[in-house]
């Protein structure tokens, strides 16, 4: 078999995963290895970065919560 050059990627999937992510904030338990560098668009890397930061912090992850963090953060461009 030969080996990928690139990672697959699927820009539906990653906002499938995301949206799933702020309507069910509870499922970042369920998403252990979620990390920003598996997202292929960069708007999507600082929108997993703020919702990991959220759950970090003990907070709830939200469309509120993950949006005002991007906002503090400056990444707010992202939504």
């Amino acid at each position: 078999m030969q080996a990928l050059d690139t990672i697959p990627q699927s820009l539906e999937a990653e906002q499938a995963v995301l949206g799933g992510l702020l309507i069910d904030g509870s499922a970042i338990d369920r998403i252990v290895n979620l990390r920003p560098q598996h997202f292929a668009k960069p708007e999507h890397r600082t929108i997993c970065q703020a919702a990991l930061d959220c759950a970090e912090d003990g907070g709830v992850i939200d469309l509120t919560t993950v949006a005002d963090r991007l906002k503090r953060n400056g990444g707010d461009d992202a939504l």
